[in-house]
């Protein structure tokens, strides 16, 4: 049985029913008929009610779909159940939701108790019937929805009990919101290289918004790439030459803590950067990874790494991991995670998101004389600002 069932009787009901047997008795002894019938047939009905408590909500089962939903704040959507009875007829009955509350009801009162979010909807389910839940809500803030807890009371016909009902199984519908992005400004001398097009004499690649000259057409050139104005001018047809680059792609490092007990008091704000610096790798096409100094218990890794990749489906997967943070999550020391990738993954560009921390310094400055160009994401005017590791790295030593 995947309900667990609390019956919350009248205490006067027991002592009702003993009272009108004693009453059907004393009037089987007068003889009196229609006072028989009376008390015989209420303490019939009060009988059935005991029964209809002992047996309601026995068959009813809940549509229970894995089902994961991704959202932006702002966005809307709807928190779907559905309930099939089986059994006796449930009538006026309270469903009582409750879930994270990275959402909130639209139209419908609620009540929120710190991280949580209670709201209660009528429920009437004939036997033989399906209930089908809609309930709008709206995605207020980042993070991990998930309904924790559904009840069902169903109210005595008679007296003041009811009957509770707790569904035992963990739902499997998420809600996921997506984190909002903060601006990261890239400064213009940092630009090229930051964005992956690096000139180069010989290469596989080149950059099609940087022409550099035409030439004469070929049968193996593409027509998109055949610049019109230059062909009227000679009379013959002319194809673009561009500028030859190198692939480049990111490694995010994001270090969420603030010291060994304790996350940061501006995890938000870095959250928004990362979330930032992952449109712009999707939209200019650049591979990028992902690690963030969250533990886990996998095999393979101790922290939440995002191997190598690009596309939709790849930002996809990397917001997800920026939604899963929440203050409870334990941590690794980010030197442990850096001394890690430095094995498995080096990439020509390194960005550094979050705290800093002096022992980090010295991995970096392995990674930058293994070829990867260093940043750090400095706050400025609550926006974020890109700094190469060379400055920053300075700054530190005159300080010292």
């Amino acid at each position: 049985m995947k309900w667990s069932r609390e019956v919350m009787r009248d205490r006067h009901m027991l002592r009702t029913m003993e009272t009108l047997l004693l009453f059907g008795l004393l009037a089987f002894l007068f003889d009196q008929k229609w006072l028989l019938f009376t008390f015989i047939s209420t303490f019939l009905l009060l009988t059935a009610h005991r029964l209809y408590l002992q047996n309601i909500g026995n068959r009813i089962t809940l549509e229970n779909i894995k089902e994961k939903t991704h959202l932006f704040t702002g966005e809307e959507t709807a928190i779907e159940l559905t309930l099939l009875n089986k059994g006796l007829p449930v009538i006026n009955a309270t469903m009582t939701i409750i879930f994270d509350h990275c959402l909130e009801p639209l139209h419908h009162p609620f009540s929120r108790d710190k991280a949580i979010i209670k709201t209660k909807v009528p429920c009437t389910i004939w036997s033989q019937e399906m209930f089908q839940l809609s309930l709008p809500v709206i995605a207020k803030k980042r993070g991990s929805c998930r309904i924790r807890k559904i009840t069902l009371s169903i109210p005595q016909l008679f007296g003041s009990g009811s009957v509770l009902l707790t569904y035992e199984p963990s739902v499997r519908k998420e809600f996921l919101v997506f984190p909002e992005k903060t601006l990261v400004h890239i400064p213009r001398q940092q630009k090229q290289l930051f964005l992956g097009s690096m000139p180069v004499y010989t290469s596989l690649f080149h950059d099609p918004l940087q022409p550099i000259g035409t030439r004469e057409y070929r049968n193996e050139d593409p027509l998109q790439y055949i610049h019109w104005k230059a062909s009227a001018r000679t009379m013959s047809l002319q194809t673009k030459i561009f500028t030859e680059t190198t692939a480049h792609s990111w490694l995010l490092t994001f270090n969420i803590a603030h010291n060994q007990y304790s996350l940061s008091q501006k995890i938000e704000t870095y959250i928004r950067y990362a979330a930032y610096l992952i449109n712009v790798a999707e939209k200019n096409h650049i591979p990028y990874a992902l690690a963030i100094n969250v533990r886990t218990f996998r095999a393979d890794t101790s922290y939440y790494y995002l191997p190598e990749g690009e596309g939709g489906k790849h930002q996809q997967q990397a917001l997800e991991l920026l939604s899963y943070l929440s203050w409870n999550m334990l941590t690794v020391p980010y030197e442990q995670m850096l001394a890690s990738l430095e094995t498995v993954h080096v990439a020509p560009i390194l960005i550094h998101i979050g705290e800093k921390t002096e022992n980090a310094n010295h991995i970096f400055r392995r990674f930058k004389q293994r070829g990867s160009n260093l940043f750090f994401v400095e706050t400025v005017d609550e926006k974020g600002v890109l700094e190469p590791w060379r400055t920053k790295q300075t700054s530190l030593e005159q300080n010292v």
